[in-house]
């Protein structure tokens, strides 16, 4: 939902300063893997995007995706190799809620491993949705921190990470507007349905889906 959304780009727009700021204020250059037609990284002026670069296997979407520098339509459950990519060529690897999807992870995790520079971050979001059809039976099985030590697992059996972390990076709950009282609300019945539309945006919000990233380093 929008909310997990924000709450991704804005994690990202973190990671991706931090990154920049280790290397004296240079640009990141980013891999975006099962990537689509929106990479969900930050679009603020000023940001310090360097290359983006989506690997996915809808050639058409991956047109359509106006944050990618370059791009090459791949089924990575086919083919894990990204021997078109050279070693040390990239600041931060994102894979966006489809690391459930992935039949050759390890091979795939070596491959990022071997592509980030050295104090580049590997970043892989998910949330609680997916299509069953398409994720892998263990997914399905599992709970959400179930869900964590699995794509943490990957990190750990396929390279030397440094430190693998799990989080939860959905923004803190938006509050409530206080309810004008029952005798302005019936002077001015505009308040009072501004009021329940407002309200009503939040609980949607603060309900909605979680957001979680588990980083490698």
């Amino acid at each position: 939902d929008e909310r997990a959304i924000e709450s991704l780009t804005a994690f990202y727009a973190e990671e991706i300063g931090t990154v920049s700021d280790a290397k004296g204020g240079g640009r990141v250059d980013v891999l975006d893997l099962c990537s689509s037609w929106i990479s969900h990284l930050p679009t603020e002026r000023g940001t310090p995007l360097g290359t983006v670069v989506g690997v996915g296997m809808n050639e058409a979407e991956l047109a359509a995706n106006s944050q990618l520098t370059a791009y090459y339509a791949k089924d990575l459950n086919k083919d894990p190799s990204l021997s078109m990519l050279d070693d040390e060529s990239f600041d931060v690897i994102t894979n966006v809620v489809s690391v459930d999807y992935l039949t050759k992870p390890h091979e795939v995790f070596r491959e990022m491993h071997r592509l980030l520079r050295p104090g580049g971050v590997a970043l892989m979001s998910f949330s609680n949705r997916c299509f069953p059809s398409k994720a892998i039976a263990m997914w399905l099985q599992a709970d959400d921190i179930g869900r964590m030590a699995i794509v943490g697992s990957y990190f750990h059996y396929a390279a030397k990470w440094e430190s693998i972390e799990a989080l939860d990076v959905k923004l803190p709950q938006l509050e409530t507007p206080e309810r004008p009282g029952w005798g302005e609300m019936f002077r001015n019945p505009s308040k009072g349905y501004a009021w329940a539309s407002t309200a009503s945006a939040v609980a949607k919000a603060n309900a909605g889906d979680p957001m979680f990233v588990v980083k490698a380093v």
